[in-house]
Order: structure tokens, then sequence, then C-alpha cells
């Protein structure tokens, strides 16, 4: 999940900001392309893959401010309360989740 978020927000954030509505519709798009890609790399069933890619970009709007916690606070996560810290793990377990 690392690296896909990483290569969305390198791609689009340079132009953008989180508040903007068409950003955010924007990373959906793209996390959804780009698990496709790398599902597909894995996994042959397209029904599969269409299934848990939707499910984890819906996870992700759903939750869009923890995610934004994610990307902003970077592979260490400094800065981050325990309550944050809590959210974010809760997030990647509704992620993983789309995989069952």
């Amino acid at each position: 999940m690392r690296k896909i978020l990483s290569f969305i927000m390198l791609t689009f954030c340079a132009s953008s900001s989180f508040a903007d509505e068409s950003f955010k519709d924007t990373i959906l798009s793209g996390y959804k392309d780009r698990c496709v890609k790398v599902m597909s790399q894995k996994e042959s069933e397209q029904a599969f893959i269409s299934k848990v890619c939707n499910c984890e970009a819906e996870v992700i709007d759903e939750n869009f401010t923890t995610f934004e916690l994610i990307v902003t606070a970077g592979k260490h996560k400094s800065g981050l309360t325990p309550i944050d810290k809590e959210k974010i793990n809760e997030l990647k377990v509704k992620i993983k989740q789309c995989k069952s």
C-alpha cells in the first residue's frame, strides 16, 4: 500500500491541495488505477481485482481525513497523536479486509 500511496502522491500533489474535491476524486481514481495494475501482476481474476480495488478506494473515500494523515505523516509517522496512529491502523485493517 505504501508504494501505491507514494506513487499517487508524487503524481498529483504538485498541482493540487487536499481540500480540493476534484483532487480527492483524482487521488481515488489514481489509487484504483494503480491498484488494478499492481494486483494484475499477482492475480488473474479481473472480477476479484476490480472488487478489491473498488472496495479499497471506497474505504479511503470514507476515511479520507485519515488517509491524509498517512500521506502527510510520512514513513516515520512523526508528529502524530496516539489517536491519529490508532485511526491509521484502523484504516489499514479496513483496507486489508477488502481482500477477504
